[in-house]
Formats: structure tokens, sequence, C-alpha cells
């Protein structure tokens, strides 16, 4: 076998193993983002003056870029989930901490308030009847 052809063999070997390479971190990276936009964080739970209710914050994901977080309030009476709502809370794409929510226990509902550091604070009703 000639020279130029084991050099050329050997090129293409290298060549399959880098493409291989590429795809296989691509792969791990394309998994790991998945990984982390769809994980829930609780941030901060309370529980109704009462005790039949219970709120709980979770983020879901990670921002991304300076991105607002996106959070989810669930309403608990007595561990049965009553009703959910959806928001974001805009901190500047870092992270957010129980400072940053209050709740309030109101004849029909709780309220869930929500303050980051680039909005005003934002109230998020969860009715007890759902």
């Amino acid at each position: 076998m000639s020279t130029t052809k084991r050099i050329v063999i050997i090129a293409a070997i290298f060549a399959a193993a880098a493409i291989k390479l590429f795809a296989l971190a691509v792969s791990g990276l394309m998994f790991m983002l998945f990984a982390m936009s769809n994980r829930e964080h609780e941030i901060t739970s309370a529980v109704s003056p009462d005790g039949n209710y219970s709120v709980t914050v979770i983020e879901i994901g990670s921002p991304a870029f300076y991105s607002p977080n996106d959070c989810r309030a669930v309403l608990y009476e007595k561990g049965s989930k009553v009703s959910t709502v959806d928001f974001e809370v805009a901190n500047d794409g870092g992270n957010i901490y129980p400072s940053n929510f209050s709740v309030e226990w109101e004849k029909e509902r709780a309220v869930v308030t929500a303050d980051g550091s680039e909005q005003s604070p934002e109230r998020h009703s969860l009715y007890y009847g759902g």
C-alpha cells in the first residue's frame, strides 16, 4: 500500500472520529439544555391561617440570557391541587428567591405577589373554588 493511500485512510478515520465526537458533544449539550429548561424547582410555600390551604411557588426551568423566570403558583386544599397560575418574573436573568414572593389569604382566594428587579409587583389570584 502506498504512503499516500495510508495517509488518506488515516485522515478519513480521524475525520470520522471527529464528526462522531462533535455529534456526541452537540447531543449532550441539547440534552442538558432540555433538562434545564424543564426542571421544576420549589421556591417558597405558605400555609393559610386555618391550615386548610397551601400555596407553592415553583420556578420552571432556568432563565436564559437575561430572560424572565417562568414560574407557577399552585394552590392546594388539604394536599389536593385546586388551581394553578403561570407567570413570569423579570429579575434581570438572575435567580429568584422566597423574598421575591408574598402570599395573602383573602376570603375567596389566595393572592401571590411576585416582585422582580425589572418589574413592578404583580398580583396573581388563586381561587379556593378552582
